[in-house]
């Protein structure tokens, strides 16, 4: 078995030595004797744990993560509840403890147990703000210097340390009569309302500070709500109507609320500002310019995603025909195709004037036609009649095919607009985005 001791010797002994000379000086030293008493008196008497780089920093002892806080909450409650129970059986432990001790148990007055722990959770939580304050002041977009408050908190928790033992109220009381030269009247509001509005005025400025962290808003509420009921509780006008040991404990145990409550909401914020200081967190103020800068973008990429859609619509719509073209186009076409047919019928006309008229004697095939065309017989076809009635046909597709290419230009529909492949991905990242956004 290695005795702990002497483990640690040998770690120590073997730890490595840094020597303040050089070692190229040392290595050119002949003679061995002297080159160990010159290392020796060198060398370092503490390890290299000593060193201010393997130090805790003062950041360091704060807690970073929510649930260590929380049971450090939950440890000061139990506290507060054991400090209860020890006041509630200080009559019954009399003849063990003696009158010292019972008064030592005691919820309010000086001297006790539960001053004392006010005044340490106090003096912590002027630690904490110091700490505080040494983050604050190197943020860079506090141009209004708002972190200069908690340069007067230290002090201000010092004092409330130094109160909850020593009656420091009693000591103001008697340097203002004595300055003045006059004293209040008893049961006088007017000390009972300064305090609230002072109260009130540093509540307001603390919650206002510390508003991007909920829980130090939280805890610091419950801390301001519980110095109201103790300023309250101390007014004759209610201190009267209550009985001396329930005052007793109500006034005790709203300082220890407070004094937890401030501890414990000013744990809270120093995280956030330790969090912050190292991106891990995201503020307010950072979370609403990345939200409009994210809207900004996503209305950039919407505009330029219509605007090529709009410019071929604006040069689709330039080369639409209007009605007035259309129309006019159609009267163009109506009087080309009856010029045509005109001309196909004149020419037909002139084919037939060429021809000379013969005079044939009547036989017996044109008197039987004659008969049956005056009977209504068909009239047997010619030559001539069947390439009129071919020009006729033509005529007519020609006509119905320039009607046809005229209904067509009229009903003609707008030119469709076709989106290229990239112009598709930008509108499907657009909608996408949209999307998320809702």
């Amino acid at each position: 078995m290695v005795v702990r001791r002497n483990d640690r010797r040998r770690r120590l002994m073997n730890d490595e030595f840094v020597p303040t000379i050089e070692l190229g000086n040392l290595a050119q030293r002949t003679d061995q004797n002297d080159s160990a008493d010159d290392a020796g008196a060198k060398r370092r008497t503490y390890a290299s744990g000593a060193d201010r780089r393997n130090q805790l920093r003062t950041t360091d002892l704060f807690p970073k993560r929510t649930w260590i806080i929380v049971t450090f909450g939950l440890l000061l409650v139990s506290l507060i509840v054991a400090i209860n129970v020890l006041a509630w059986n200080a009559d019954s432990w009399r003849s063990v403890i003696g009158p010292e001790g019972v008064g030592a148990l005691q919820l309010g007055g000086n001297g006790t147990l539960a001053s004392w722990f006010t005044c340490f959770l106090m003096v912590s939580v002027a630690l904490v703000s110091l700490q505080i304050y040494a983050m604050r002041r190197h943020r860079c977009d506090d141009y209004v210097g708002t972190y200069r408050m908690w340069m007067w908190f230290p002090p201000v928790f010092v004092i409330a340390s130094m109160a909850s033992i020593v009656d420091v109220v009693a000591i103001a009381r008697n340097v203002f009569d004595s300055t003045l030269g006059m004293s209040l009247p008893e049961g006088s509001l007017i000390p009972f309302v300064a305090v609230l509005v002072l109260l009130a005025a540093l509540a307001g400025r603390v919650l206002y500070e510390v508003k991007e962290s909920r829980a130090a808003v939280a805890m610091l509420v419950v801390a301001w709500m519980s110095l109201a009921i103790s300023v309250t509780m101390q007014t004759q006008l209610v201190g009267n109507q209550i009985a001396a040991f329930d005052r007793q404990v109500v006034l005790g145990n709203s300082y220890l609320v407070a004094a937890v409550a401030l501890l414990i909401g000013h744990l809270f914020y120093s995280r956030f500002v330790y969090l912050h200081a190292h991106g891990l967190i995201v503020g307010k103020r950072a979370k609403v310019a990345k939200a409009a800068t994210s809207t900004a973008t996503r209305e950039k990429s919407v505009r330029s995603n219509r605007e090529p859609v709009a410019e071929r619509a604006k040069i689709a719509k330039a080369n639409t025909p209007s009605k007035a073209e259309i129309a006019a186009a159609k009267k163009v076409a109506v009087k080309q195709a009856a010029a045509k047919q005109a001309a196909v019928k004149q020419a037909a006309a002139k084919q037939v004037s060429k021809k000379p008229a013969s005079v044939k004697t009547p036989t017996r095939k044109t008197a039987r036609t004659a008969i049956a065309a005056s009977a209504g017989e068909p009239k047997p076809a010619t030559m001539n009649s069947f390439k009129s009635l071919m020009d006729k046909r033509k005529s007519d597709q020609k006509a119905a095919a320039a009607a046809k290419q005229e209904s067509v230009v009229e009903a003609d529909p707008p030119a469709t607009i076709k989106m290229t492949k990239a112009e598709r991905r930008r509108a499907r990242k657009a909608k996408r985005s949209a999307r998320k956004a809702a």
